[in-house]
Formats: structure tokens, sequence, C-alpha cells
């Protein structure tokens, strides 16, 4: 990450979690510091082609201590929660007795340092350096400076520093690598600004093309503003203006901080090679500009990679305007898109039949239409001959009228899958055969009698 984040900053400048943000969702690492170590020359330049250990899906921005809804109880339920939380300070060793490793600052010249909360004392007598605070309670954090530095590394800052916890991050989930995933995006450089109509409530969209047969599994999004209402969804087309074709969507969700977002779908959707698809987001949040982009800022985003024909925004979600290249809106947006190869995926199980509404003895012809190549198929029939099958597309008669269930388990070397129907078969009773005979014996009055019979 100090050398392959893509920003303006050198090596050793330092970063926030912007940064940082930024590079682990698009999936640019973590590195293993064993294939990559943390060494910074002046000179140090990004090495590529290493293999992430797993991939970071969210971000989530706490309030800081000058900011509306900060609440020290908040941070301590993260660090309880996830284990380490970001935050920044203002370092200056005058500030530092190295003698009880404690840390007060109370001036307001902004922070230059970032460090990570690990734990708390509330009870912790803060001594400081040249100033002390006033009452006890202190952050225990664990610093970058090797453990010969401090207490094995780590120090403590009073609660009433006036620059430490000024921006406070935390990245509450991971999931596993995989090589035969990609995640479809524009922002190398992440949410720098934000942009919008000035009504708090806007939409971005975003088009990608499938690099093969694919199966997207979750969309994501950075959040601007506490509270936002997130809707991300995917279509098939986008032809004079207009959006159709849905083939998923996030449904609407609420993002309780700023970060970054992810929602994987219920469904995953199948996309073939060199298919292009759209993805739409609406952000509603009451705030003026919350839809999040990427820009170049000088001396700090300008390795920015501006996109032409890819990206649009919209006040109402029907009638858009696009940005990028040439238009005079030098922004790409913050929407991303996360596939797997279909040969890798998970199977998504999945079943039809002919008919669902049968007589007594009746075959019912059972299709699989499971999504991920499957490779294992159990069907479970109830009340049904046979009662359950192994077979790709079974063929399946009931003896008794009823509703009935339908079960099936799908399985390949990726993971498994299975789903049941519920009271998806009903079987009737066959209708009785009647046999009808005329008596036309007396034609003078030509009145045609009708006897039943079984």
């Amino acid at each position: 990450m100090a050398t392959c984040h893509g920003f303006d900053w050198a090596p050793a400048d330092g970063g926030n979690y912007d940064l940082s943000t930024a590079y682990l969702s698009r999936r640019s690492g973590p590195i293993s510091e064993a294939d990559d170590p943390y060494t910074l020359p002046a000179n140090s330049t990004c090495t590529s082609g290493y293999t992430p250990v797993a991939y970071v899906a969210e971000a989530r921005f706490l309030p800081g201590i000058d900011d509306v809804g900060y609440n020290a109880d908040i941070v301590k339920q993260a660090v309880m929660d996830y284990g380490v939380i970001y935050c920044n300070m203002y370092f200056d060793s005058d500030y530092m007795n190295y003698s009880d490793e404690t840390y007060y600052y109370d001036g307001s010249d902004g922070t230059n340092h970032g460090v990570a909360i690990v734990g708390w004392d509330d009870n912790k007598v803060v001594t400081g350096g040249i100033s002390t605070p006033s009452s006890t309670g202190a952050w225990i954090i664990k610093n970058s400076w090797g453990p010969s530095w401090g207490e094995s590394g780590f120090f403590y800052i009073s609660y009433e520093d006036t620059e430490a916890l000024s921006s406070v991050a935390y990245f509450p989930s991971h999931i596993d690598y995989n090589s035969s995933s990609e995640v479809y995006h524009y922002d190398e450089l992440g949410a720098v600004t934000a942009i919008g109509y000035s009504d708090g409530d806007d939409y971005g969209l975003v088009k990608y093309v499938a690099s093969d047969n694919q199966q997207i599994t979750m969309l994501g999004s950075y959040i601007n503003d506490a509270g936002t209402s997130l809707t991300i969804e995917v279509y098939d087309n986008f032809s004079g203006g207009v959006l159709s074709g849905l083939l998923g969507t996030t449904g609407v969700q609420t993002c309780t901080y700023p970060g970054y977002y992810t929602y994987e779908l219920a469904t995953p959707i199948n996309i073939s090679s060199s298919d292009d698809f759209y993805v739409r987001a609406r952000y509603n949040s009451g705030e003026n500009f919350p839809v999040p982009a990427e820009y170049a800022y000088a001396d700090y985003s300008m390795g920015m990679v501006m996109e032409t024909g890819n990206c649009w925004v919209s006040s109402n979600g029907s009638s858009w305007t696009e940005i990028g290249g040439t238009t005079g809106s030098d922004y790409d947006l913050c929407i991303k898109a996360y596939a797997v190869d279909v040969a890798s995926a998970p199977p998504v199980a999945d079943f039809s039949a002919d008919a669902t509404v049968v007589t007594v003895d009746q075959t019912v012809y059972f299709t699989d239409a499971s999504s991920g190549i499957p490779d294992n198929w159990v069907w479970t029939f109830e009340g049904g001959t046979p009662a359950s099958s192994t077979s790709l597309n079974p063929t399946v008669s009931w003896s008794a009228p009823g509703t009935y269930d339908v079960t099936l388990y799908v399985s390949n070397a990726k993971g498994n899958d299975e789903i049941t129907k519920y009271d998806y078969i009903t079987v009737t009773s066959a209708p009785t055969t009647c046999e009808y005979h005329q008596n036309v014996d007396d034609a003078t009055d030509n009145v045609v009698y009708y006897t039943a019979g079984n």
C-alpha cells in the first residue's frame, strides 16, 4: 500500500483512510509483508504482481472528535467488535512522557500521524509532556514505529487530546482471495469528492463490459453522508437514455455511517463475455451532493484516469447527463460490480417443471435451472415416485391427490445450494369416465333418453 496506492504522495508522505479504502476496495491488497516488506527509502516504487492475502469488502468512517455525532462509546464498541480502529493524531515528542508512555496534546496544529486504537483505560492517569490533561482516561494505541519504541510499540493518548481521533475508521469485514474473481470499477482512487444536483436525492450510472462468462455476485459504492439510503441495480440495456432489462437489485439499504459498502445479490446475475451491463445507484442523503466521485486534485489525486462514455448522472433516475471525457465534468463514479468466472462460481439452485397441476399418475418432467455449473444433483419429491433422484432432469409421478414439496440440492467444487418449493405440485383425482346410451326406439315423439354408466 505504501508504494502502490496510486495517489500523488510519496511512500514516506503518510496516508489517510481514504487512500487505504481506495487501495483495498479495488482489491490491490492487502499484500503479505513477507512478500513485500515494509521499507520506505526515498526512491521506493510500486512492485506489482503480488497475490492479496484476502479482500477487504467494506469500510466505515465514524464521526471524529470535531464532528456532529462523535461518541467515544461508539468507538469503544467498534474496538470490541472489530479489534483495531484507525485514527489520526498530532505527534510531537514534547507532548510525550516516555517514562509512563503517555501522550497529551492540547494545541491546534492539525494532524500529522496515523495510529491504531486497540483498547482503552478509563482510569489511566496521563501525565504527558509539556501539558497535562485535567482528568483520567486514555486510548491504548499501537504505533507503527516498531517494538523498540514506547511500551513494546504501544502508548496511551489522553481522552482530552485535541487532535487525536479527528478521523476514525475501521474495516469491518473481509472475504477470501479468489483468483477467478474480478471487480469492475473506474475509480482507482476512490471517492475523492462528491457531486449532485443540490437536492439530496441523485443517481449515478456506469457501463461495464464483461471480460468473460461470469456471475455478478456483489455490488458496492462509497457513501458520503451518514444515514444515506442506497439502492444499486443492474440493467441489461441502456439505449436512447432509457434503462431496460432489470437483472438484479440490492433493494433499499440504509447506511449508518459514511464509508464504503457492499451488498451480495440474493441471486447472482449471469453475464456473457463481451456483453455490456449497466449499474445504477441511487443516493438519498438529504445533503446537496450525495454522489461519490473520483476527481483529480493537485498534489493529491492527479493520477486519476478519467473514463469516456461510461459514466452518467441524473437528478431523477431517468434523464441522464454524461460525465468524464470531454464533457467538462471531469469525474468518474464510484460504483463497483464484483464478479466471478462462471466455472469457479458456487452453484445457485433452481428448477422448473413442465406442469405443476397434474392428475394422479401423470408424469411430470423436471428441469434443472441452476446457475454456476453444478456437477451434483439431489432431488427430493414429497410423496412422489421416485421419492428422490440424482438425475439432472428427472421424471416423477404421484399416486395420491394432494399438494407436495420439491427440493433440489446442487453442488460443485466451489460450494453448494438448496432450494425447496413448497406446495409446488398439486395432484388431483383422475376424471370419471362416462358412457352415454341413446334410446331412440320410440320415434313417434322423438324423445331421447340417456343412461350414464361407469
